[in-house]
């Protein structure tokens, strides 16, 4: 486009001059002010075709750079627009892997939601939620501080032995607790290459239970200034047996056989070993047990 116009302008210009050639040749047929408006005309034409030409060229530049800056913002519209695109991608990603992290909440949460609106059933479900995790408080606060008397070392030590027997026949059952002031030994005893006594507790309980059977209770501790105070858990493991007694009072003679032996012994307040062990014999009046320890070293930790 732009080699046609200067074609055109060039061929306006060569037919001027040729036309000023020819008025040339013939200057004497022509008036003094035909002459001057024809130079003038002449001229003019000449500055024309110079503007047109400077005009055209300077057009063509500014095309070019205008051609130049679509080019480049047609460029960054497709970067934007794939930007936009990835953007667009990354969200759904995100989205999706929200909704997949809310589901996975709530799978684990409602069963606290309904565990707590059905413990707390007047509460509704916020006040439940909170109710539920001041009781979770309580219960973690609870084994910190027992973890925390299990590394400081033995504080208590309770040993509870419970003997199931059978009544004889026409006999009376026995009171639901008796007092005992210990006579003779009714303690028990860890036995290993030193003994510890655990001294007995008074009372005596006895627990009736169907078909004509009674549960003897019997309960030991720490005696004062023990050896074993604020010794380390473990330390028990020393001793390989316990020997307890069943203390009857003056009840045993109204039993007739004994069935079952249950001993659990509990530390700083809580229970680390309960065993039990069947039997089908003969009551005897003041019965003592020693009971091996290999399993309830299992449990030390």
């Amino acid at each position: 486009m732009l080699s046609l116009e200067i074609i055109c302008i060039t061929i306006i210009l060569v037919i001027g001059l040729a036309q000023f050639g020819l008025d040339y040749t013939n200057l004497g047929q022509i008036s003094h002010w035909k002459k001057v408006i024809k130079y003038c005309l002449i001229c003019s034409m000449i500055l024309f075709a110079i503007i047109q030409v400077i005009t055209i060229v300077n057009d063509k530049s500014q095309t070019t750079e205008t051609i130049d800056f679509l080019k480049k913002l047609e460029q960054q519209a497709n970067e934007d627009k794939i930007l936009a695109q990835e953007r667009e991608a990354l969200a759904v990603e995100n989205r999706k892997r929200i909704e997949d992290r809310l589901i996975h909440l709530e799978n684990i949460f409602d069963p606290f939601i309904l565990y707590s609106t059905s413990k707390y059933p007047n509460l509704g479900t916020e006040k439940a939620l909170d109710s539920l995790i001041k009781e979770i408080s309580k219960i973690k606060s609870s084994i910190d501080n027992s973890n925390l008397e299990h590394n400081n070392g033995i504080k208590s030590l309770l040993i509870e032995a419970r003997l199931i027997c059978t009544l004889k026949n026409g006999e009376e059952l026995p009171p639901e607790e008796a007092s005992f002031l210990p006579v003779g030994d009714s303690h028990a005893y860890f036995e290993g290459i030193t003994s510890e006594r655990i001294e007995f507790i008074s009372p005596v309980y006895f627990r009736n239970l169907n078909d004509n059977k009674i549960n003897v209770i019997n309960r030991f501790t720490l005696k004062p200034g023990s050896t074993l105070e604020n010794q380390s858990i473990e330390y028990l493991k020393n001793f390989k047996t316990l020997s307890v007694p069943i203390v009857t009072i003056i009840y045993g003679s109204s039993f007739e056989k004994f069935l079952l032996l249950e001993i659990s012994i509990k530390v700083n307040g809580e229970q680390i070993w309960y065993s039990s062990w069947q039997y089908n014999e003969k009551f005897k009046v003041g019965p003592r047990f020693s009971i091996p320890l290999k399993d309830f070293h299992d449990k030390l930790y």
